[in-house]
């Protein structure tokens, strides 16, 4: 089970907020929000969602993930971080 609403921060600072919605009775999408609460599109995963709020909070234009297509670059973004 998923939660209905996550927090992404960077520390101390919020870079946006995820929404778990329905779409078709029980098929899960996840909506991205910045911290100014602008949705920044539906995605499949929460992970994916989570990492782009990040990349936007953080300037970043290089978007891999398009909406609803479920990548997940949380494994790289750790890696480029340390």
């Amino acid at each position: 089970m998923t939660t209905k609403m996550i927090t992404v921060t960077d520390g101390r600072n919020v870079c946006g907020f995820v929404l778990t919605r329905q779409i078709d009775g029980h098929v899960a999408r996840y909506e991205a929000f910045s911290a100014d609460e602008f949705s920044l599109g539906l995605y499949e995963t929460q992970a994916v969602a989570a990492n782009v709020c990040w990349r936007h909070a953080h300037n970043q234009q290089s978007f891999s993930a398009s909406p609803a297509q479920g990548r997940d670059d949380h494994s790289q973004r750790e890696t480029k971080e340390n």
